[in-house]
């Protein structure tokens, strides 16, 4: 059995007027994606929302929130 499912995530500032991300926050967003996934995933998802707060140093005050989705696509399956 063999599957190959593509999975997109997105993140955006809703704050920032641009929505942009902070640099310094990419790598935890991307930490905090993979496991917000895997986890709707376990629970038989195949889309939805994601959510976060990232506090790295004091400029980021009481944290900076993000808010995002994902979704998965199943591109390819054999034998199953």
């Amino acid at each position: 059995m063999h599957a190959v499912i593509k999975i997109n995530y997105a993140w955006e500032n809703p704050k920032d007027v641009n929505k942009l991300i902070q640099p310094k926050h990419r790598e935890v967003l991307h930490k905090t994606a993979l496991e917000q996934i895997a986890n709707d995933v376990n629970k038989g998802k195949t889309n939805g929302r994601l959510t976060d707060k990232v506090k790295l140093t004091k400029e980021d005050g009481d944290g900076v929130e993000y808010n995002g989705w994902w979704d998965s696509k199943l591109i390819k399956k054999v034998g199953l």
